[in-house]
């Protein structure tokens, strides 16, 4: 008598390797999904790390903003320009393309290093040199703050010899105190700085202009910065 033979018919072997297709997939499906959600997830990531920096920065020079006058009431003796806390909306004047609009800035005098001395001479209309207590950590190219704790004037040195600071020309309109700053002011090294947003290659980037429209060309900080 010839035994009967256990197996697959073609028809149960078609669909066992339909479904076992469809469970394929599925699996396929859940590790693309979760491949794609770490590779957004490292990208936030590496975004936030390289934000985290400047946005510090900028966190730092707002706390230390208008050094040696409370008030803000510090004035830029080369511009002319005042205060040492500006925000600006809706600038315009985009380095690589003047037309386009909708960007804010942040316009902040603020102390740098912690450098402080006081003077030993006069600053008055006319000043360009300054005798200060001590100016070994003074260079030529860094900027102070004259001040007598109620109004201050924001200087940029361009040559230091011994303790004598030679200071770049007054503006046209400079507001002095009456009678200028006496000797025995403070001066405070300090900077004039101006944040942007900026678009390089099509990528809005955080800019720093480190002498507010002076001659030094704004820098990247950080991409992907929307808006400030």
């Amino acid at each position: 008598m010839r035994q009967q033979q256990a197996g697959f018919t073609l028809v149960e072997l078609m669909i066992s390797l339909v479904l076992f297709s469809f469970a394929i997939a599925g699996v396929l499906a859940v590790a693309v999904s979760m491949s794609q959600g770490f590779r957004e997830q490292r990208a936030a990531v590496e975004a936030e790390s390289s934000v985290r920096v400047p946005i510090d920065f900028i966190v730092d020079a707002i706390r230390q903003s208008s050094p040696g006058a409370p008030t803000g009431n510090i004035q830029d003796a080369g511009t002319c320009s005042t205060g040492a806390l500006t925000i600006a909306n809706n600038q315009t004047s985009l380095s690589n393309n003047p037309t386009v609009s909708g960007w804010d800035s942040l316009d902040v005098i603020f102390a740098s290093g912690g450098v402080v001395t006081s003077s030993r001479t006069a600053y008055a209309g006319g000043t360009t040199s300054l005798d200060v207590d001590d100016a070994t950590q003074l260079v030529a190219g860094d900027s102070v703050v004259i001040s007598d704790t109620n109004q201050g004037h924001l200087v940029q040195i361009t040559a230091v010899t011994g303790s004598t600071l030679t200071l770049a020309a007054q503006c046209g309109t400079i507001a002095l105190p009456s009678a200028g700053y006496p000797a025995g002011s403070l001066v405070i090294r300090a900077q004039h700085a101006t944040f942007t947003i900026d678009s390089v290659d099509t990528i809005p980037t955080l800019m720093m202009d480190p002498d507010a429209g002076g001659p030094a060309a704004p820098q990247p900080l950080a991409e992907g910065v929307e808006d400030l």
